[in-house]
């Protein structure tokens, strides 16, 4: 907090990612070749997953990989995000993004 700055009001939370979003490498290559439209959805997504990468939500459709308890699928249109929240850094790990019948495999 900035010197001088007054605290939050009681019952507040200050606006402040809690999870940061990274992407692999090699899932970036796979987001950046999908149409420009499903890019800028899944930018708002990431902004959602930073408040929350647990809790689906509308434009945020959340579930968990059968067979992989700790990977997630996140949905945008017929397209998938796959990420890992890590914890202990708070931090969520996107492997790979693709058409539906692409990623699971």
């Amino acid at each position: 907090m900035a010197r001088g700055a007054a605290p939050p009001p009681a019952g507040v939370i200050p606006l402040v990612p809690r999870y940061t979003v990274f992407i692999h490498r090699r899932a970036e290559k796979e987001l950046l070749s999908l149409p420009k439209h499903v890019i800028e959805r899944f930018r708002k997504v990431f902004e959602m997953l930073e408040e929350d990468p647990y809790r689906p939500r509308p434009g945020c459709d959340i579930r968990l990989v059968k067979g992989h308890p700790h990977v997630r699928a996140v949905r945008v249109g017929s397209y998938r995000g796959i990420y890992e929240v890590v914890e202990d850094d708070k931090a969520v790990w996107f492997t790979k993004f693709g058409p539906r019948r692409s990623v699971y495999g």
